[in-house]
């Protein structure tokens, strides 16, 4: 990508287990070279919600730095349902 480019990863989740999977977290960061735009809990299956990082809650870098992401998903009651699936999402820009 050429610098000041955007680049947005998508992360996919689901469980192929028989059992219910509860308090989920998926962690990341952003990648040599660029640096942190935005981040979203994309799309969440009923029986879970997904906190969506921010820089207020320790969970995101602010917008034009570097570090850890981290998607933190609590159970609305019960957690993610055998074969459910979702998708968080986030976005950096390529440094120059």
């Amino acid at each position: 990508a050429l610098p000041n480019a955007f680049i947005e990863y998508q992360i996919a989740y689901s469980n192929p287990s028989a059992h219910t999977l509860s308090n989920i977290a998926i962690y990341d960061l952003t990648p040599s070279f660029t640096t942190f735009r935005s981040a979203n809990c994309y799309s969440t299956p009923s029986g879970l919600t997904c906190a969506t990082p921010s820089v207020g809650t320790g969970t995101a870098p602010s917008v034009g730095n570097v570090g850890d992401i981290s998607w933190i998903m609590t159970n609305t009651p019960t957690g993610l349902a055998s074969g459910a699936s979702g998708e968080v999402r986030f976005c950096v820009r390529v440094d120059q």
